[in-house]
């Protein structure tokens, strides 16, 4: 694998910067502290998932569920919020703080 690359959810899916992981069934996945940077979780389910330390720099949420998640310490920068499901469980179009 590419250095910053893994396989996560049950070897379903390739994790790494830039990745195309929308609508991907990530629920309950442990994602901290991985570079996610520019990554497209468009319709994403990462319900219950740790993203502690992830770095999301620019990563587009749109419509993903993040319910009670873990995004303690996540890199949020330039995040794209749209109608995202937040940890709370509020959907917002602002970041999830």
């Amino acid at each position: 694998l590419p250095a910053g690359w893994s396989i996560r959810g049950g070897g379903r899916y390739l994790v790494g910067p830039t990745a195309n992981l929308a609508g991907a069934a990530l629920g309950g996945v442990d994602l901290s502290g991985l570079d996610l940077t520019d990554v497209l979780f468009i319709g994403t389910n990462l319900a219950t998932s740790d993203l502690t330390n992830a770095n999301l720099t620019n990563a587009n949420l749109t419509t993903a569920n993040l319910n009670l998640a873990t995004i303690t310490g996540a890199d949020l920068t330039g995040v794209v919020w749209n109608d995202t499901i937040c940890p709370t469980g509020i959907t917002q179009s602002t970041p999830c703080a």
